[in-house]
This record gives C-alpha cells, sequence and structure tokens, in this order.
C-alpha cells in the first residue's frame, strides 16, 4: 500500500470513529438522562469508562486526518479499562443485567479503533512509552479514586465489593467510604 493511500485508509477509519464516538455519546447521554431525576440505573463505572474513551476520541481523532501515533496510544490505552468492563459484565455471574445496545456500540467503537490501530506498525512501542508517562503521572488506583469522588456512598461499595470477588484492590479505602476492598473481607 502507498504512503498516501495508507494516509487515506487512516484519515477514513478515523471519520468512522469520530461518527461511532457521536452514537456511543448520545446512547450514553440518554441512559444518564433517567438519572437527573432521581433513577440511579445506569451503569456508573461503565459510563465513566466510555466517557474517557470518547474524551481520548475527541482529543486526539480529527475526520479526514491520521492522529498521530502518540495520540492511538493513548487510544488504545483508553480502550482497555472499557473492554475489560464490557467483558466482566457479560460473564453470566455478573449481578447486573447487560445493555446490549450500549454494549453494541461500543464494541463498534472498539473494533475502528483496533482497525486504527494497525495502521501503525510501531505502535507496541508507543503504547508502552504512553504507559509509562500515565504511571509516572499518577497510579490507576489515585485515578479510580478520583473518578469515584462524586458517586453515591452505596455505588462506591458495590463497586468495591465486585471487584473484591475478582480478587482485585484496585481502590483505596476511604474512597469506598472507609469500606475495605481486601479480597475475602
Amino acid at each position: 500500500m502507498s504512503q498516501p493511500e495508507a494516509l487515506r485508509r487512516v484519515s477514513d477509519i478515523a471519520a468512522r470513529i469520530t461518527g461511532n464516538a457521536a452514537v456511543l455519546r448520545s446512547a450514553l447521554d440518554s441512559r444518564e438522562q433517567p438519572t437527573a431525576a432521581g433513577d440511579s440505573g445506569h451503569d456508573h463505572a461503565l459510563h465513566i469508562f466510555a466517557r474517557r474513551l470518547l474524551a481520548g476520541v475527541g482529543e486526539h481523532v480529527t475526520p479526514g486526518q491520521a492522529p498521530t501515533a502518540g495520540g492511538v496510544a493513548q487510544l488504545v490505552l483508553d480502550a482497555e479499562p472499557l473492554r475489560e468492563a464490557l467483558a466482566f459484565r457479560e460473564d453470566a455471574n455478573a449481578p447486573r443485567q447487560t445493555d446490549w445496545e450500549l454494549h453494541s456500540l461500543a464494541y463498534m467503537l472498539l473494533t475502528s479503533l483496533d482497525l486504527l490501530s494497525t495502521g501503525y506498525p510501531d505502535i507496541d512501542a508507543h503504547v508502552d512509552a504512553a504507559l509509562r508517562e500515565r504511571q509516572r503521572a499518577k497510579p490507576v488506583s489515585e485515578s479510580i479514586a478520583a473518578a469515584l469522588a462524586d458517586w453515591p456512598v452505596e455505588q462506591r461499595g458495590r463497586l468495591a465489593a465486585e471487584l473484591a470477588v475478582q480478587g482485585e484492590e484496585l481502590l483505596p479505602s476511604d474512597a469506598v467510604g472507609g469500606q475495605p476492598t481486601v479480597p475475602n473481607a
């Protein structure tokens, strides 16, 4: 594939990503609206991971232009928590009903991002550099704790309990209202 043809392909994928992101953003907005009226039925954690990826898309993807390799690396990193959250919620033992429409829209965006990353042969090196930079900037647990600061206490506790079932401890105990997140607690 010639250089201009490869750039055109990446630009076309970038346009598709922008469209997929707009549809996913709209779906998230529609599910969050009842929350303003007091209904907290949507999956806050899944929405936060999706919103973080959408923010990255807005920052790094412009329709008709090829994103930088560093920008694509950031998107690859931002996609992982969403991908894992989707898989966790699709598990037969998950405590929530799966919102298959939202999952489908998220997968459309994730697939387009995967396709975009194939246009960057040295993406692994960029992802490694971006990951090292993020780890220097702020540990993951601090990022999650900051995102959870505005959550109601019972929802923070529910997330801590879900993580504990999986044998994980991603949250400092003060982020969940003093409830320990130690597995088997």
